[in-house]
């Protein structure tokens, strides 16, 4: 017959079991948070990402886009003539 209360070792075994679950859940949501870049630095690449910032911090934190693509929109002439100026896109001026 089952008793209606856990033994202790049941319940030890039923905390053991929360904290692998939390656990588990906790490094899933890591790799959730990897996927939000919070700082790009020039070339474009991530620097930071939501994972990065303390939980404490994140209320002032904006999770950016991708920077737009300048080329966006423009046609092959213009394209072509951005790419010579730019040197292939690596002399970009953000001023």
């Amino acid at each position: 017959m089952k008793l209606p209360v856990p033994t202790r070792a049941e319940y030890e075994a039923a905390i053991r079991d929360i904290g692998i679950t939390v656990a588990a859940l906790e490094t899933r949501l890591r790799d959730v948070e990897r996927q939000f870049a919070v700082e790009y630095d020039d070339a474009g690449k991530v620097v930071k990402t939501l994972a990065d910032v303390p939980p404490t911090e994140r209320a002032n934190v904006k999770v950016l886009k991708h920077p737009r693509n300048p080329m966006l929109g423009m046609s092959w002439p213009q394209r072509r003539r951005w790419l010579e100026v730019t040197d292939g896109g690596r002399k970009i001026n953000n001023g």
